[in-house]
Protein backbone atom coordinates (compact mmCIF):
# COMPACT_ATOMS: atom_id res chain seq x y z
CA UNK A 1 0.00 0.00 0.00
CA UNK A 2 1.34 3.40 -0.99
CA UNK A 3 0.82 6.33 1.42
CA UNK A 4 0.30 9.61 -0.38
CA UNK A 5 1.58 12.61 1.58
CA UNK A 6 1.73 16.26 0.60
CA UNK A 7 5.06 17.46 2.02
CA UNK A 8 6.97 17.70 -1.27
CA UNK A 9 4.02 19.28 -3.09
CA UNK A 10 3.62 21.88 -0.32
CA UNK A 11 7.33 22.73 -0.53
CA UNK A 12 7.03 23.25 -4.29
CA UNK A 13 3.87 25.37 -4.03
CA UNK A 14 5.25 27.43 -1.13
CA UNK A 15 8.33 28.39 -3.15
CA UNK A 16 6.13 29.30 -6.11
CA UNK A 17 3.77 31.37 -3.95
CA UNK A 18 6.62 33.36 -2.38
CA UNK A 19 7.96 34.18 -5.85
CA UNK A 20 4.52 35.31 -7.03
CA UNK A 21 4.08 37.62 -4.02
CA UNK A 22 7.51 39.15 -4.72
CA UNK A 23 6.31 40.14 -8.18
CA UNK A 24 3.26 42.03 -6.85
CA UNK A 25 3.28 45.80 -6.28
CA UNK A 26 1.98 45.29 -2.74
CA UNK A 27 1.60 42.24 -0.49
CA UNK A 28 -1.79 40.48 -0.56
CA UNK A 29 -3.90 40.95 2.56
CA UNK A 30 -6.06 38.29 4.24
CA UNK A 31 -8.52 38.90 7.10
CA UNK A 32 -9.62 35.87 9.11
CA UNK A 33 -12.63 35.99 11.43
CA UNK A 34 -12.32 33.49 14.29
CA UNK A 35 -15.67 33.20 16.12
CA UNK A 36 -15.75 32.94 19.92
CA UNK A 37 -18.42 31.06 21.84
CA UNK A 38 -19.36 31.27 25.52
CA UNK A 39 -16.30 29.24 26.50
CA UNK A 40 -13.93 31.04 24.15
CA UNK A 41 -12.47 30.05 20.80
CA UNK A 42 -12.96 26.54 19.38
CA UNK A 43 -9.58 24.89 20.04
CA UNK A 44 -9.31 23.07 16.71
CA UNK A 45 -10.35 26.20 14.81
CA UNK A 46 -7.76 28.30 16.59
CA UNK A 47 -5.05 25.79 15.75
CA UNK A 48 -6.10 25.69 12.11
CA UNK A 49 -6.16 29.49 11.86
CA UNK A 50 -2.64 29.64 13.28
CA UNK A 51 -1.48 27.31 10.50
CA UNK A 52 -3.15 29.48 7.86
CA UNK A 53 -1.64 32.73 9.12
CA UNK A 54 1.79 31.13 9.57
CA UNK A 55 1.84 29.92 5.95
CA UNK A 56 0.52 33.26 4.73
CA UNK A 57 3.33 35.16 6.44
CA UNK A 58 5.89 32.63 5.25
CA UNK A 59 5.16 33.55 1.64
CA UNK A 60 4.70 37.29 2.27
CA UNK A 61 0.92 37.59 2.65
CA UNK A 62 -0.32 39.99 5.34
CA UNK A 63 -2.71 37.95 7.52
CA UNK A 64 -4.76 39.35 10.38
CA UNK A 65 -7.05 37.46 12.76
CA UNK A 66 -10.15 38.93 14.39
CA UNK A 67 -11.36 36.89 17.38
CA UNK A 68 -14.93 38.09 17.96
CA UNK A 69 -18.31 36.81 19.13
CA UNK A 70 -20.81 35.58 16.58
CA UNK A 71 -23.14 38.62 16.95
CA UNK A 72 -20.18 40.87 16.10
CA UNK A 73 -19.46 39.15 12.79
CA UNK A 74 -21.80 41.20 10.52
CA UNK A 75 -20.48 44.59 11.66
CA UNK A 76 -16.86 43.39 11.53
CA UNK A 77 -17.32 42.09 8.00
CA UNK A 78 -18.90 45.38 6.93
CA UNK A 79 -15.95 47.32 8.35
CA UNK A 80 -13.36 45.05 6.75
CA UNK A 81 -14.92 45.38 3.30
CA UNK A 82 -13.79 49.00 3.16
CA UNK A 83 -10.16 47.90 3.42
CA UNK A 84 -7.91 46.78 0.57
CA UNK A 85 -8.21 43.04 1.10
CA UNK A 86 -7.29 40.12 -1.14
CA UNK A 87 -9.37 37.71 0.93
CA UNK A 88 -11.87 37.56 3.79
CA UNK A 89 -12.65 34.26 5.45
CA UNK A 90 -14.89 33.06 8.24
CA UNK A 91 -13.49 30.12 10.18
CA UNK A 92 -16.05 27.36 10.67
CA UNK A 93 -17.74 25.84 12.62
CA UNK A 94 -19.70 28.65 14.22
CA UNK A 95 -20.84 28.48 17.86
CA UNK A 96 -24.38 28.62 16.44
CA UNK A 97 -24.15 26.67 13.16
CA UNK A 98 -27.74 27.59 12.21
CA UNK A 99 -26.40 30.96 11.05
CA UNK A 100 -23.71 29.52 8.80
CA UNK A 101 -25.44 30.22 5.47
CA UNK A 102 -26.49 33.74 6.48
CA UNK A 103 -23.07 34.79 7.73
CA UNK A 104 -21.19 33.20 4.83
CA UNK A 105 -23.42 35.18 2.46
CA UNK A 106 -22.08 38.40 4.00
CA UNK A 107 -18.60 37.69 2.64
CA UNK A 108 -18.20 39.68 -0.59
CA UNK A 109 -18.12 37.33 -3.55
CA UNK A 110 -14.78 38.71 -4.79
CA UNK A 111 -13.17 38.11 -1.35
CA UNK A 112 -14.57 34.63 -0.67
CA UNK A 113 -11.21 32.84 -0.98
CA UNK A 114 -12.54 29.92 1.09
CA UNK A 115 -15.26 29.28 -1.49
CA UNK A 116 -18.06 29.18 1.08
CA UNK A 117 -20.65 31.06 -0.97
CA UNK A 118 -22.58 29.07 -3.62
CA UNK A 119 -21.64 31.77 -6.15
CA UNK A 120 -18.01 32.08 -5.10
CA UNK A 121 -15.55 32.50 -7.97
CA UNK A 122 -13.08 30.37 -5.99
CA UNK A 123 -12.91 26.60 -5.68
CA UNK A 124 -12.69 25.59 -2.03
CA UNK A 125 -9.12 25.00 -0.82
CA UNK A 126 -10.03 21.47 0.33
CA UNK A 127 -11.37 20.53 -3.10
CA UNK A 128 -8.26 21.98 -4.77
CA UNK A 129 -6.05 20.06 -2.36
CA UNK A 130 -7.86 16.79 -3.08
CA UNK A 131 -7.52 17.36 -6.82
CA UNK A 132 -3.84 18.25 -6.47
CA UNK A 133 -3.13 15.09 -4.46
CA UNK A 134 -4.66 12.96 -7.21
CA UNK A 135 -2.83 14.78 -10.02
CA UNK A 136 0.47 14.55 -8.14
CA UNK A 137 0.36 10.76 -8.48
CA UNK A 138 0.73 11.17 -12.24
CA UNK A 139 -2.46 9.30 -13.14
CA UNK A 140 -4.28 10.38 -16.28
CA UNK A 141 -7.55 11.82 -14.96
CA UNK A 142 -9.47 11.24 -18.18
CA UNK A 143 -8.77 7.51 -17.93
CA UNK A 144 -10.22 7.15 -14.42
CA UNK A 145 -13.58 5.92 -13.20
CA UNK A 146 -14.06 8.58 -10.54
CA UNK A 147 -16.30 8.35 -7.48
CA UNK A 148 -16.92 11.34 -5.19
CA UNK A 149 -18.27 10.29 -1.77
CA UNK A 150 -19.90 13.15 0.12
CA UNK A 151 -20.61 15.09 -3.05
CA UNK A 152 -22.72 17.76 -1.30
CA UNK A 153 -20.12 18.68 1.31
CA UNK A 154 -19.81 22.49 1.48
CA UNK A 155 -16.04 22.59 1.91
CA UNK A 156 -15.06 19.72 -0.35
CA UNK A 157 -17.37 17.44 -2.31
CA UNK A 158 -19.61 19.98 -4.03
CA UNK A 159 -16.69 22.14 -5.14
CA UNK A 160 -14.67 19.11 -6.21
CA UNK A 161 -17.56 17.87 -8.34
CA UNK A 162 -17.63 21.23 -10.13
CA UNK A 163 -13.87 21.09 -10.76
CA UNK A 164 -14.15 17.61 -12.26
CA UNK A 165 -17.14 18.49 -14.41
CA UNK A 166 -15.41 21.67 -15.59
CA UNK A 167 -12.61 19.45 -16.88
CA UNK A 168 -15.15 17.37 -18.82
CA UNK A 169 -14.87 14.46 -16.40
CA UNK A 170 -17.97 12.53 -15.40
CA UNK A 171 -17.69 11.46 -11.75
CA UNK A 172 -20.17 9.27 -9.92
CA UNK A 173 -21.55 11.50 -7.14
CA UNK A 174 -22.60 9.77 -3.93
CA UNK A 175 -24.46 11.68 -1.22
CA UNK A 176 -27.78 11.07 0.61
CA UNK A 177 -28.85 14.64 -0.30
CA UNK A 178 -28.75 13.92 -4.04
CA UNK A 179 -31.89 12.76 -5.92
CA UNK A 180 -30.05 9.93 -7.67
CA UNK A 181 -28.69 7.36 -5.24
CA UNK A 182 -25.83 4.92 -5.84
CA UNK A 183 -24.65 1.97 -3.81
CA UNK A 184 -21.32 2.91 -2.22
CA UNK A 185 -20.05 -0.66 -2.18
CA UNK A 186 -21.13 -1.31 -5.76
CA UNK A 187 -19.51 1.86 -7.13
CA UNK A 188 -16.28 1.40 -5.16
CA UNK A 189 -15.88 -2.04 -6.72
CA UNK A 190 -15.65 -0.37 -10.15
CA UNK A 191 -13.75 2.81 -9.20
CA UNK A 192 -10.14 3.62 -10.04
CA UNK A 193 -10.09 7.02 -8.26
CA UNK A 194 -12.08 7.76 -5.11
CA UNK A 195 -12.49 11.12 -3.35
CA UNK A 196 -14.19 11.09 0.06
CA UNK A 197 -15.07 13.96 2.40
CA UNK A 198 -17.89 12.69 4.63
CA UNK A 199 -16.20 12.79 8.02
CA UNK A 200 -17.42 9.33 9.05
CA UNK A 201 -14.49 7.26 10.38
CA UNK A 202 -14.06 3.93 8.58
CA UNK A 203 -16.83 4.61 6.06
CA UNK A 204 -14.78 2.97 3.30
CA UNK A 205 -13.67 -0.45 4.51
CA UNK A 206 -10.72 -2.41 3.18
CA UNK A 207 -12.98 -5.20 1.90
CA UNK A 208 -14.91 -2.67 -0.22
CA UNK A 209 -11.93 -1.83 -2.41
CA UNK A 210 -11.78 -3.10 -6.00
CA UNK A 211 -9.46 -5.89 -7.09
CA UNK A 212 -7.85 -3.58 -9.66
CA UNK A 213 -5.56 -0.57 -8.98
CA UNK A 214 -7.20 2.32 -7.11
CA UNK A 215 -6.22 5.72 -5.72
CA UNK A 216 -8.03 6.98 -2.61
CA UNK A 217 -8.02 10.65 -1.57
CA UNK A 218 -9.58 11.22 1.84
CA UNK A 219 -10.55 14.63 3.27
CA UNK A 220 -13.15 13.32 5.71
CA UNK A 221 -10.99 13.66 8.80
CA UNK A 222 -12.64 13.64 12.22
CA UNK A 223 -10.98 13.85 15.64
CA UNK A 224 -12.17 11.12 18.00
CA UNK A 225 -10.71 11.05 21.51
CA UNK A 226 -7.79 13.18 20.39
CA UNK A 227 -6.90 11.01 17.39
CA UNK A 228 -7.48 11.80 13.73
CA UNK A 229 -9.61 9.32 11.79
CA UNK A 230 -10.50 9.47 8.11
CA UNK A 231 -13.28 8.05 5.97
CA UNK A 232 -10.83 5.31 5.03
CA UNK A 233 -10.76 2.38 7.42
CA UNK A 234 -7.34 2.14 9.12
CA UNK A 235 -7.01 -1.47 7.88
CA UNK A 236 -6.55 -0.09 4.35
CA UNK A 237 -3.10 1.17 5.36
CA UNK A 238 -2.09 -2.35 6.42
CA UNK A 239 -2.93 -3.92 3.07
CA UNK A 240 -0.10 -5.70 1.29
CA UNK A 241 -1.07 -4.36 -2.12
CA UNK A 242 1.17 -2.27 -4.34
CA UNK A 243 -1.76 -1.24 -6.52
CA UNK A 244 -3.55 0.73 -3.75
CA UNK A 245 -2.54 4.33 -3.03
CA UNK A 246 -4.23 6.36 -0.28
CA UNK A 247 -3.92 9.59 1.69
CA UNK A 248 -3.61 9.12 5.48
CA UNK A 249 -5.65 11.36 7.83
CA UNK A 250 -2.52 13.29 8.83
CA UNK A 251 0.06 14.84 6.51
CA UNK A 252 -1.89 14.79 3.27
CA UNK A 253 -5.00 16.79 2.30
CA UNK A 254 -5.19 18.85 5.51
CA UNK A 255 -1.83 20.67 5.29
CA UNK A 256 -2.22 21.12 1.54
CA UNK A 257 -5.60 22.81 2.09
CA UNK A 258 -3.82 25.62 3.96
CA UNK A 259 -1.44 26.09 1.03
CA UNK A 260 -4.30 26.13 -1.47
CA UNK A 261 -6.17 28.76 0.57
CA UNK A 262 -3.22 31.13 0.40
CA UNK A 263 -2.96 30.30 -3.30
CA UNK A 264 -6.51 31.65 -3.73
CA UNK A 265 -5.52 34.84 -1.88
CA UNK A 266 -2.54 35.36 -4.18
CA UNK A 267 -4.66 34.57 -7.27
CA UNK A 268 -7.06 37.32 -6.20
CA UNK A 269 -4.27 39.83 -5.57
CA UNK A 270 -2.77 39.11 -9.00
CA UNK A 271 -6.13 39.57 -10.70
CA UNK A 272 -6.79 42.82 -8.83
CA UNK A 273 -3.41 44.21 -9.86
CA UNK A 274 -3.89 43.14 -13.48
CA UNK A 275 -7.35 44.75 -13.62
CA UNK A 276 -6.03 48.01 -12.19
CA UNK A 277 -3.15 48.19 -14.66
Amino acid sequence: MNRLTSRHLIEKLTSDQAARVERLDRPPSLAVILPMGETGVHAASEKYVLRKTAHARQVGVDARVFSITQPEIPSTMARLQSQALSGLMLQLPLPNPDETDRLCSLIPEKLDVDGLRPDSPFDTPTAKAMMAMAEETGIEMSDQRIVVVGACSRVAGASLARILQREDLDPILIDPRLPKQYSLKHELAKATLVFSSVGKPGLIAADMLPKHPVTLVDAGVKIVEGKAHGDLESAIFDLERDDVSATPPIGAVGPLTVTELIGNVIDNAEETQATAA
